[in-house]
C-alpha cells in the first residue's frame, strides 16, 4: 500500500495554511470592528467651565454631557457633583474623576448614583495640592447598558485654593 502522494500533502498543507491565514484576518478584523464600537466618543466642552456658576456642556454630534457642582469646589471640601446626558441613549453608568494636569494627586473615580429625575450625581473631595495650584479637570464618561460607544468630556476648572492672595483679596 502506497502513502499519499507528496505533492498532494503539500497542496492540503497549503490549503490548511491559507485557511489559518484567512480566518486569523477575519477574527483580526471582527476584533477591530469591536473595538471600535467599544471606544468612547471624546466631546469637546463648549466654553469656559466653572461647574459652581453654571453647568458646563461637552457636545459632539446629537450627543452631550453636562457637569454641574452644587456650591463651590474647594480642597478638602465637600461638594455635590452632577452630571446630565443629552441626546443618545440613557447611560447605565456615570463616572467622574478628577485630575490635576501634569500632577500625580492620586485617582479614585467617582461613580455616580441616578437621581430619579434623568441626571446622576455624587460627592466628591479634592485633595490639597502642596504646591498651591488650583487647576483641575473632571473627566466625566457615560457608559451606555451596553458597554458600547460612551461618551467622555474632559472639563477644566479652576478651585478656590482658600489662600489669602497679593493685596489682602481671596
Amino acid at each position: 500500500m502506497r502513502g499519499p502522494r507528496p505533492e498532494a500533502v503539500a497542496a492540503l498543507a497549503v490549503a490548511g495554511a491559507v485557511a489559518l491565514a484567512a480566518a486569523g484576518v477575519g477574527l483580526r478584523l471582527w476584533q477591530m470592528e469591536r473595538s471600535s464600537a467599544r471606544q468612547d466618543r471624546e466631546l469637546a466642552v463648549l466654553g469656559e467651565c466653572r461647574p459652581w456658576r453654571a453647568p458646563c456642556e461637552a457636545r459632539a454630534g446629537g450627543l452631550g454631557l453636562r457637569l454641574r457642582f452644587e456650591g463651590p469646589a474647594a480642597p478638602l471640601r465637600r461638594f455635590r457633583v452632577r452630571v446630565a446626558a443629552v441626546g443618545g441613549a440613557a447611560p447605565a453608568e456615570v463616572t467622574v474623576r478628577f485630575e490635576m494636569p501634569g500632577m500625580a494627586m492620586g485617582e479614585v473615580p467617582l461613580a455616580l448614583s441616578p437621581d430619579g429625575q434623568g441626571d446622576w450625581q455624587g460627592e466628591a473631595v479634592l485633595p490639597v495640592c502642596a504646591t498651591g495650584r488650583t487647576d483641575w479637570v473632571a473627566e466625566v464618561r457615560a457608559v451606555p447598558g451596553d458597554g458600547l460607544g460612551g461618551r467622555v468630556a474632559r472639563f477644566p476648572f479652576k478651585v478656590d485654593s482658600g489662600r489669602q492672595k497679593a493685596g489682602g483679596r481671596r
